[in-house]
């Protein structure tokens, strides 16, 4: 950090639904840990929950945010990472040692330590990260050529393919994808990536399905508030039904319908995580016996898919400019989660150096 700076700029969420942009303490380096300047760091579906909602991890006042890329420019005694150094975060470092850990689950880590939650988020200037972030490879080298905006969704890209690990997208499926926002294109570049021969991507809002439309010429869209998608899926589908269907929202309607979209031994994705007062929902448990289905909840990703995510930036395998479609200056953050909150564009990258 330069010299004689005390303070930086960082985006305070101070209670449900109130954010301030403001001067904090400078962050101070822990030994074996590092400071990276931020370069980008993207608003996320969890970020937009807890703004108006809160959340149990978290309590205000708080910096949030936790798809991040920077800059090292502080490493603590220790430290192996080389000042100067671009990274994208894995943004919670595991224990190492507990059950979920020693078995190769470090995702699901009980004692993990993670950004915009239990440590300050990269909504700010710079952000510290704890030794763990180093000695346990969260820290993943950005490629040059690939942006920082790009490099910050990182994390979930992996969330993502992860996903596709466990219902095992496969050649020639059919494949429905329930939303059409970031995440939802996100889902349709893996599903392409692993041979789907038919993706269709549902959503109630025409400019998202547009966005699709413009950047995925193949995809078959559908605005499923407008037609009856399940007679839709089926037409595509020869009557049978999706292979797998992805819920890529946080709707309990789209959960429940989701069931109803699959063919037998398909397998349904609950993607995205529900609002605190909406996540009790009513499934029809005949639907998943009798056809047969699996059904499956992810929340996290492996650092083996957080490493192919940078792979996928790298080779340039996405059409990037369909995932992230805003950069904003930080003083502009409250106009960035409202434009993320109406649903009408895709990933916004923050950017607090603009």
């Amino acid at each position: 950090m330069e010299k004689g700076e005390e303070a930086m700029k960082a985006a305070v969420f101070e209670g449900i639904g109130n954010v301030s942009v403001k001067s904090v303490p400078d962050p101070q380096v822990e030994p074996g840990g590092v400071i990276l300047k931020v370069e980008a760091c993207t608003i996320c579906g969890t970020d937009i929950r807890i703004f108006r909602n809160g959340h149990k991890k978290v309590s205000f006042p708080w910096i949030l945010g936790h798809e991040v890329c920077g800059t090292v420019v502080e490493a603590g005694k220790g430290a192996n990472v080389a000042i100067g150094e671009r990274v994208a975060v894995m943004p919670g470092a595991h224990c190492g040692n507990c059950v979920y850990c020693v078995n190769g689950r470090r995702h699901q880590c009980a004692l993990k330590k993670s950004i915009g939650y239990q440590l300050p988020g990269g909504f700010a200037e710079y952000i510290a990260l704890p030794p763990e972030f180093v000695t346990h490879k969260m820290l993943v080298a950005v490629p040059e050529g690939v942006a920082s905006k790009h490099a910050a969704i990182m994390e979930p890209i992996g969330v993502a393919l992860h996903a596709h690990d466990r219902i095992d997208t496969r050649l020639n499926d059919s494949v429905v994808i329930l939303g059409a926002g970031p995440i939802g294109a996100i889902h349709y570049e893996i599903a392409r990536l692993r041979g789907a021969m038919k993706i269709i991507v549902a959503d109630i809002k025409d400019e998202r399905l547009e966005i699709m439309r413009k950047h995925y010429p193949s995809a078959i869209l559908v605005n499923s508030r407008k037609v009856d998608l399940e007679n839709f899926v089926k037409e595509q589908t020869n009557g049978l039904g999706a292979d797998a269907v992805i819920v890529s929202n946080s709707s309990p309607e789209a959960q429940v319908q989701s069931i109803r979209l699959a063919a037998a031994r398909g397998r349904v994705m609950f993607f995205g995580g529900l609002p605190e007062d909406r996540r009790i929902i009513e499934l029809d448990s005949n639907i998943i016996h009798y056809n047969d289905l699996a059904v499956y909840g992810l929340n996290g990703t492996t650092m083996k898919n957080n490493y192919q995510a940078m792979e996928i930036l790298k080779m340039g395998l996405f059409n990037m400019d369909a995932i992230v479609s805003h950069e904003y200056p930080l003083d502009d953050i409250q106009k960035a989660l409202e434009l993320v909150e109406k649903g009408e564009t895709m990933r916004v990258a923050i950017n607090p150096h603009l």
